[in-house]
This record gives C-alpha cells, sequence and structure tokens, in this order.
C-alpha cells in the first residue's frame, strides 16, 4: 500500500517543517489515530483542500471510534500570523466524524 500511495512532499517546505510534520504523524499515532490517510510528508498522499483551500499537514483516523484528528505543523516563524489563524479556525469546523 505504500507504494501505491503518492510522494508528496510540500514544495519550498523547509526541513525544519518536515521534522515537524514526521513528528506531529508520530504523535497522531501515539493519540490513538493508528491510520494516518494522509500528510505532507513522502509516502502519504496529500490532503484534500478545504472550501478555504486549506490542508493540514496530516491527518489520522481510528476506525474503531470513527474518529479523525488533524494536525498542523508551524515552525516559529510562521505560528503567529493571519494566515495560520484561517488555517486554525479552517479545520476545527470539520467533522471529526463520519457522523458530524
Amino acid at each position: 500500500m505504500q507504494q501505491e500511495m503518492s510522494r508528496f512532499v510540500e514544495s519550498g517546505a523547509s526541513p525544519e517543517h518536515q521534522a515537524l510534520v514526521k513528528a506531529l504523524i508520530d504523535w497522531i499515532k501515539r493519540e490513538g489515530f493508528p491510520e494516518i490517510t494522509c500528510a505532507a510528508y513522502e509516502g502519504y498522499p496529500r490532503c484534500p483542500e478545504t472550501k478555504k483551500k486549506h490542508m493540514p499537514d496530516a491527518k489520522g483516523w481510528d476506525e474503531a471510534r470513527q474518529l479523525a484528528a488533524y494536525g498542523e505543523a508551524k515552525t516559529a516563524d510562521d505560528i503567529d500570523n493571519d494566515h495560520t489563524k484561517d488555517q486554525l479556525r479552517d479545520f476545527s469546523g470539520r467533522p471529526m466524524s463520519r457522523s458530524g
């Protein structure tokens, strides 16, 4: 299955951001979301855009709980700005379960 996945790495992503995305993927898994359905990291398919054209850096899925987790990795230089605030507002409005 890993071979079938696209090799997506966000264009222009810094090595620091890629390390943060990998840490985010690992954290989502530790938090009980065993399936990473998409991520801005090599070996994972690209996450779909929202209506506002944002993509999370990673999305985990727990089939047993029918629950999703969305994650966004930010460097120190990219955390306190309007774009990040808009992304987080957008992601917080996504349904986390199939029922709602």
